[in-house]
């Protein structure tokens, strides 16, 4: 069909809702029309489309599709392999229905499914993780110099300041040191910090924050302030080469990508040895070093079936229940992986609705809501909180019967003391979560890199 005639019927079905022609909009329909042969995915057409316009990310793409299948301008099939494609719709062809047929092999599809039906260990990479793991635990070395230095030029106060995620991690460590350490530690949300401020944030005050992008507009902004108040900044960033790595936004900067809640509590730990608060920082480290990635992978791989049927489940309910939020609960080191659960994995990334709650505030309001069906899942770890989440875990089966209690308790640990296991529950919980999320991205088929509105336009 005529480019100018698509661009006609586009104007028409857009002007009908009010809304504008893009070059989004125009060059997916072009790339369709051009490839009509094809029955292409929503990937495909993004791999094509950013060959002239690499500025278009899959998000857009994604809305873009909606929107047009909505309008009937392309169609949407479905061949049962967990892939949905794309086509012109009957509109654009002149009014003619598609009628064709797709044959699949029942012997070949069936196999196929056989092989990867249940747990499947989907998206794990055993090796990777272990060096990922291992590669963070050898920046203690790196982390140990830059803290001998800001220990002799002295502080006033030790301030984790984040934004989302960043913000969840800080807090962990915050309780984490709270109840075993006098030192003056802190955490901030920075878009906070950047509106009302901190009449204790002095210029002998160290700033200590993680970010991923390394470009994060509160982040940037962030640390222009806390320089021109003239305090330190210890800046862990995933990816090099970006805004917040340059030499001006810093004093002290290590890149290594993820595990930002262990190089978190790796900071925290050297802290209390050297305030004299951690006497057995040696025999830590050791078992860390020593046991930790591996343990982590067990965990993947002991949560895994569960995590299949975990996830088929609360799809299933949610998609009967779209409206209904799903409540996670939990407390101490647990609170901030909780908080950053429900708020950066199902909303961020997966679109359901959530509430996240601590168990000392839970008999506080939420109680009351709680009813047979409420979908419910409490986070329970092994630090000095856990006699808070052991309460509500006696709680939920007297009014509700739509609850998960995940207790990192149950998880062997090999090698790492008792003693030890509180200080790295909530990496276990992320271990679980791992397994848990790989099977939500399965069962909602609905990527979780995809985002509808962050980064696609201002707010």
């Amino acid at each position: 069909m005529e480019r100018k005639k698509t661009e006609e019927l586009l104007r028409e079905r857009l002007r009908e809702k009010g809304l504008k022609v893009t070059q989004q909009r125009l060059l997916i329909l072009s790339v369709l029309e051009q490839h009509g042969g094809r029955h292409m995915t929503a990937e495909d057409i993004y791999e094509l489309v950013t060959e002239d316009y690499p500025e278009i990310g899959l998000a857009t793409v994604y809305r873009t599709l909606q929107l047009l299948w909505d309008m009937q301008l392309i169609d949407r099939i479905n061949l049962d392999d967990g892939c949905v494609r794309y086509e012109i719709g009957h509109l654009l062809r002149d009014g003619a229905k598609h009628n064709h047929h797709h044959l699949i092999c029942m012997k070949y599809e069936a196999k196929a499914w056989k092989e990867s039906e249940g747990a499947c260990l989907r998206n794990f990479n055993e090796q990777a993780q272990i060096e990922s793991v291992n590669g963070a635990l050898a920046l203690r070395s790196q982390i140990e110099n830059v803290i001998d230095q800001i220990w002799e030029e002295g502080f006033d106060g030790i301030y984790f300041i984040g934004i989302g995620g960043t913000y969840a991690s800080g807090m962990q460590v915050e309780v984490y040191m709270r109840g075993r350490s006098k030192l003056p530690v802190y955490v901030e949300n920075a878009a906070e910090f950047l509106t009302t401020g901190n009449k204790r944030f002095t210029d002998k005050s160290v700033v200590i924050y993680s970010s991923v992008s390394g470009n994060t507009k509160e982040m940037v902004e962030l640390v222009d302030r806390v320089h021109e108040i003239g305090a330190r900044v210890f800046a862990f960033i995933d990816t090099p080469g970006t805004i917040l790595t340059q030499p001006d936004k810093r004093e002290h900067l290590i890149v290594y990508p993820m595990n930002e809640q262990l190089k978190f509590y790796m900071v925290a730990n050297y802290l209390m040895y050297k305030n004299g608060e951690f006497e057995e920082y040696d025999r830590y480290n050791k078992e860390m070093e020593s046991y930790l990635a591996e343990a982590l992978v067990q965990v993947e791989k002991d949560s895994d079936e569960w995590a299949y049927e975990y996830a088929k489940n609360k799809v299933d309910f949610w998609k009967k229940h779209p409206d209904l939020p799903h409540y996670f609960i939990g407390s101490g080191n647990q609170y901030g992986a909780t908080y950053s659960y429900a708020m950066c994995y199902w909303e961020e990334q997966m679109w359901i609705r959530t509430k996240s709650i601590s168990c000392q505030e839970f008999f506080h309001g939420m109680q009351e809501i709680i009813v047979d069906d409420t979908p419910v899942t409490l986070f329970m770890g092994e630090d000095e909180q856990r006699p808070l989440a052991e309460r509500v875990a006696r709680f939920l089966p007297k009014v509700n019967a739509n609850y998960t209690i995940i207790d990192t308790k149950e998880q062997e640990l090999k090698g790492i003391s008792p003693e030890f296991r509180g200080s790295i529950s909530h990496l276990v919980m992320h271990g679980v979560n791992n397994r848990v999320d790989a099977y939500m991205e399965l069962f909602l088929r609905h990527p979780l890199s995809i985002r509808r509105y962050y980064r696609q336009f201002e707010y």
